[in-house]
């Protein structure tokens, strides 16, 4: 899973023959799609959109294989260790999901038609 969410991203941006402006390629599909705030700018609304978001990850901690994982530690020394395996691998999933999904998006999508 990391290796694929690792290289898609980058044979995407390879296979871009033309410009790769993936960020006003991505504007031109919908208003806002690179702002953190979404199209409707900072809003209370949309603070809560990224809250409720964030808080889907929530649920991760109580499933049954990382259960089991926190059953099976032997000491404080292992926890240490976990702990930076796990930022480093949730990071680097994230950040090539992220990249996975903005650069096939802009390769998938036909941009729109200027009248």
């Amino acid at each position: 899973m990391l290796a694929g969410l690792l290289a898609l991203p980058v044979a995407a941006y390879l296979s871009m023959s033309d410009s790769p402006d993936v960020r006003g390629r991505l504007e031109s599909m919908q208003t806002g799609l690179t702002s953190l705030w979404g199209p409707g700018g900072a809003s209370l609304e949309n603070v809560f959109i990224i809250v409720g978001y964030m808080s889907i990850g929530l649920g991760f901690l109580g499933s049954p294989q990382v259960f089991v994982r926190l059953i099976s530690i032997r000491d404080e020394q292992e926890i240490r260790k976990g702990r930076w395996v796990a930022i480093v691998f949730t990071l680097l999933t994230d950040t090539g999901g992220f990249f996975e999904r903005s650069f096939l998006s802009t390769l998938f999508t036909k941009p729109p038609r200027m009248a």
